[in-house]
């Protein structure tokens, strides 16, 4: 039990991490839009924001195929 608490929590950050990477991202790209040079920070919240999904993707990936194994078995 408490292991499936703590991997709903790491699940659950992770979310709210990716989420609001992709917001840093879409708002430096509307920066873009209105031409406001901030480069740097676009290139960054790129960056951190492709890490964060990976990361999100894999650890739901791991849990699901956890879950799975352990209802069959």
């Amino acid at each position: 039990m408490y292991h499936y608490h703590t991997t709903c929590l790491e699940i659950g950050s992770l979310l709210i991490a990716s989420i609001l990477f992709c917001l840093l991202f879409l708002l430096t790209c509307l920066s873009f839009f209105f031409r406001f040079h901030l480069s740097f920070c676009c290139i960054f919240s790129v960056i951190l924001s492709s890490y964060f999904l990976y990361y999100f993707f894999i650890h739901l990936f791991v849990y699901l195929f956890i879950l799975f194994f352990s209802i069959i078995f």
